[in-house]
C-alpha cells in the first residue's frame, strides 16, 4: 500500500506537488515517514455514457441503447 500511496504522490498534477527523488527514498525505506495526502493525479480515467437512438421507419418504435466509453486525458 505504501509503494501505490508514493505513486500516487509521483504522479500529480503541478510538478512542483511532486516528491523529490530523496523524499521518495526516504518515504519507501523509513515506516515512520509521513507521507502527505496526494492530490489529483496528472491523468484520470472518467466514465462518459450517452445514448444512441437507432433509426426506425415508425416514429412510435425508436429504441435507445445507453453505452458508456472511457476517455483518458493525459497530462
Amino acid at each position: 500500500m505504501r509503494c501505490i500511496y508514493v505513486g500516487l504522490l509521483c504522479v500529480q498534477e503541478h510538478p512542483g506537488d511532486r516528491p523529490l527523488m530523496s523524499s521518495v527514498l526516504l518515504m519507501l525505506g523509513s515506516d515512520r515517514a509521513i507521507l502527505p495526502y496526494p492530490k489529483e493525479p496528472g491523468f484520470s480515467v472518467r466514465n462518459v455514457s450517452y445514448q444512441m437512438e437507432s433509426g426506425s421507419s415508425k416514429a412510435s418504435s425508436s429504441a435507445a441503447c445507453d453505452t458508456s466509453a472511457t476517455l483518458i486525458e493525459p497530462r
